[in-house]
């Protein structure tokens, strides 16, 4: 396997994929196979687009903008980065779903056949030792939930994950990246084909304290729930936080999101803002029926070694890391040698990372927040 990566401050997104490739040999670039990019809203996704039609106007790539950036152990924002991937064990195909605030699930299908073609394999053939899908979409849409279960529907066993794309907290429009086009109001699909071995990490450092509520009244499609036991929704999270309701809207959510556990594996469901009535708006799906815990933290970066050093060993070190982490987790802290330590522990555990912050985590079937998700990939079989 061979990685080419670089990034840039530059804000004219032409000239920042131009500083960050400078450095790469005609050779290095006619090899990439694989190009994956991230950027801020300083850089226009345009601009990004068009400049990498012109050095690779054939290869596959897929990005996004972000809510910040990393690579290797840096952690950035404003900036763009860019990670190539050459390796005859690995195989790429890329495409696209459209339009995707009227998003229609009968879509999926035709795009995986159309990808999984690519692979030539047929859709139900694919296998989970060998295949992988990533799925990087607007994370303004509201329909991240339905368009990641309907891909995962499709895929079945095959291993889904990905991140919803940012806008460094502006929350006003997403932009994506699909072989050298910019389009926005989409979710690019990712399929892969790996002769390599790879490793799937899931880390949140969030546990349920067992206090349980239920959803009793709740509007899906706005993420916003009416009540909880049958009363308004913040007056039992304020009971259940033991904080002041007239205290409430000052409050840190993210220090106690509420945890949705299913097949005994926990699910973070983290509260936006209270609206005037006193309901919930959440970032992502809650139902009617739902039972919901209470979140504790546990220490970030202590869960995360965890998580890594429970990672599949055997397979070998992990030469290249797709990383897809949850902006609130970020906003936990302000410390920057905590945000740096966790930089370290990544590329520790990696050769190559890249990676940015995300309005919303996709594994497998699920839409979820305040989590990291990732895709190591090892040297050799």
């Amino acid at each position: 396997m061979e990685i080419s990566k670089g990034h840039s401050f530059q804000t004219d997104g032409g000239q920042a994929v131009e500083e960050a490739i400078a450095a790469w040999s005609q050779v290095q670039r006619d090899k990439i196979d694989f190009l994956l990019i991230y950027y801020s809203t300083k850089q226009s996704a345009e601009q990004v687009a068009a400049a990498l039609n012109h050095h690779f106007p054939d290869t596959p790539m897929a990005g996004c903008s972000t809510a910040g950036e990393f690579l290797d152990n840096a952690r950035y924002e404003g900036s763009l980065v860019i990670l190539g991937v050459h390796s005859s064990g690995i195989r790429w195909q890329v495409g696209c779903l459209t339009n995707v605030h009227q998003f229609d699930p009968l879509t999926t299908q035709p795009l995986l056949e159309e990808l999984a073609s690519g692979l030539g394999t047929p859709l139900g053939e694919l296998s989970p030792e060998k295949h992988f899908a990533i799925v990087i979409q607007d994370g303004l849409s509201m329909k991240e939930e339905l368009i990641t279960a309907s891909l995962a529907m499709q895929l079945k066993e095959v291993t889904l994950l990905g991140g919803s794309a940012g806008d460094d907290l502006q929350f006003n429009k997403t932009t994506q990246i699909i072989n050298g086009q910019a389009v926005s109001d989409a979710a690019v699909v990712i399929l892969g084909e790996s002769e390599l071995p790879f490793t799937i990490i899931k880390d949140q450092h969030y546990v349920p304290k067992g206090e349980l509520v239920v959803v009793t009244d709740a509007d899906v499609k706005n993420r916003r729930v009416d009540t909880l036991d049958g009363r308004a929704a913040a007056e039992v999270f304020a009971e259940l936080v033991e904080v002041p309701y007239d205290e409430l809207a000052a409050f840190d959510f993210g220090r106690n999101p509420l945890i949705y556990s299913e097949r005994g594996e926990h699910y973070v469901r983290s509260i936006q803002k209270i609206e005037d009535d006193g309901a919930l708006t959440f970032y992502c799906a809650i139902e009617p029926g739902m039972l919901l815990e209470l979140g504790e933290r546990e220490s970030p970066l202590e869960n995360l070694q965890n998580s890594l050093d429970k990672t599949e060993t055997s397979l070998g070190s992990v030469e290249l890391l797709f990383v897809f982490s949850g902006i609130l987790c970020k906003l936990e802290t302000d410390d920057q040698s905590e945000r740096a330590y966790w930089g370290e522990m990544l590329h520790q555990f990696s050769n190559n990372v890249i990676g940015f912050d995300t309005y919303g985590e996709q594994l497998n079937g699920l839409h979820i927040n305040q989590t990291l998700v990732a895709i190591g990939f090892h040297n050799s079989p």
